[in-house]
This record gives C-alpha cells, structure tokens and sequence, in this order.
C-alpha cells in the first residue's frame, strides 16, 4: 500500500481513526490488513458494520478504535452522516458532528476537513511531522532565501502542504 486510493468520506475516517497516535508506517500497515479482510478494499459502512468486530482486532485495531469505526458507519448507513452532507457543512460543524462520535477527538476532524474535503485553511496542531516540516520552512523565511526555497507565508504554506501530501500519499491537494 504505497498510495492511498482516493477515499470517500467514511474511508478517510477509517484511514484517520486507524492513525491516531500511530506512526505513519504502521497506519499503513494495519489499513493494509482491514484491506486484506475486506476483498482488497477498505470496506463500506455497511460491510463495517456486517462483519464480526473481530475482525478488525486481528487487523491491529484496538477493540476502543473498533467501535469508533462502527460508530461512524451506523451514522453512514442510518443517513445521520454522508459525503454530500459533510462537503456541504462549515468546518466547524464538520468538528462539531465528528467530535460527538465517542473516540474521534478535534486532531481526527482536523486530518478529515484537511484530506477528505480539501479544506486549505486547517491544521493539524498536534501533528508532529507538520510542526517539523513548518518549523523548518519557518526557518528559511527567518534566514532569508536558501536555494530557492520558502520566502514568505504562502510558500511556507505550501510547504506545509506538501508534508501533508506525504502524511495522506493519494490524495489530490489544492495548489496554494
């Protein structure tokens, strides 16, 4: 699993709960595995809430983040959440209608509004790998131009885009 296939709203969640406080290798790893149960694709809501939450303990989830994803997928299949639904909200219902699911906490909104709905303006506070990459484009605008790079807040953005785009490999970003 190099890249990710482009995801629908209830696999960027699938994708967003598997990462919480996880390495990015190892999210890859485990969502491999929920691939592997699931014919090769990250199942629907439906397929979630079909098969026996067994089976994603033996992809690697912890039984807490199971019954996250089975939450998320009764809203799916019950009409409560939907695509259409969440690219039409703010980002702060989106937030607000995320956060009211037992274990999706303000970073898994967050990496949602971010990857999922192409939402620019969001940032991932306590994503580690993106205060990195920021600090260091933060840096380069500090000590003037080095080779080229990062001069002002829009390139430091876009530097902090493209880190996100090796954080969520797959997923179309907006150019800043």
């Amino acid at each position: 699993m190099d890249e990710l296939p482009p995801l629908d709203a209830f696999g960027t969640l699938i994708f967003q709960v598997v990462g919480q406080q996880l390495s990015v290798a190892a999210t890859r790893t485990i969502v491999s595995r929920i691939e592997q149960r699931f014919g090769d694709h990250l199942p629907s809501p439906a397929e979630l809430l079909a098969a026996d939450p067994q089976v994603l303990r033996a992809a690697g989830l912890s039984a807490r983040k199971g019954e996250t994803l089975r939450a998320l997928a009764e809203r799916f299949v019950d009409g409560r959440l939907s695509d259409a639904a969440l690219e039409r909200m703010t980002d702060e219902e989106v937030e607000a209608t995320l956060t009211a699911v037992k274990g999706i906490g303000p970073w898994s909104a967050h990496g949602f509004l971010l990857v999922a709905l192409n939402r620019p303006d969001v940032f991932l506070s306590g994503d580690i790998a993106l205060r990195r990459a920021i600090s260091a484009s933060s840096a380069l605008v500090r000590h003037g131009q080095a080779n080229g790079e990062a001069t002002d807040a829009s390139q430091t953005r876009a530097s902090a885009g493209r880190e996100r785009d090796c954080r969520y490999p797959g997923r179309p970003r907006q150019p800043t």
